[in-house]
């Protein structure tokens, strides 16, 4: 079950640009909420959570899609037309932001099912990988000079 649970929100969640997914990068932030050891009961209700919310999701996706077909066939055109070029781009920016937000909405109430103990494991594992993260890029510090 919980092996399907990874897959359900990884499926569910993770989008790029304009609604397409990096399925990786959703399992690996989502492998956190595994390691926690969720009850049967805590595992069933992330089930109704994340199905609610892929139906809720689901329009966003197939707009996605024409909207990435139409800003595509826009750039192509010779010579581009910048209005067009910006009126696509905002559309699929629209559509960007409705899935972060639904998104973001359904892991509250993910985390929301969490109990203390496991919200502070989830806090502690996501500042090692922080951690592991700026060491991988060579980030010494949250300031950035340029």
């Amino acid at each position: 079950m919980a092996g399907f649970l990874v897959f359900m929100v990884a499926a569910s969640v993770d989008a790029g640009p304009f609604g397409f997914g990096r399925m990786g990068h959703a399992v690996g932030r989502l492998q956190f909420f595994m390691d926690l050891k969720l009850t049967e009961a805590q595992q069933a209700e992330m089930k109704n959570i994340i199905n609610r919310y892929r139906a809720a999701g689901e329009p966003f996706r197939s707009n996605a899609m024409d909207a990435r077909k139409n800003l595509r066939a826009i750039l192509r055109s010779d010579p581009l037309d910048e209005e067009a070029a910006r009126k696509a781009f905002r559309q699929g920016s629209a559509l960007r932001e409705e899935r972060f937000v639904l998104r973001a909405k359904m892991m509250g109430e993910l985390k929301a099912l969490l109990t203390s103990e496991q919200r502070e494991l989830l806090k502690e594992k996501k500042g090692l990988r922080l951690e592991k993260m700026k060491r991988r890029f060579g980030i010494l510090s949250e300031e950035r000079s340029y």
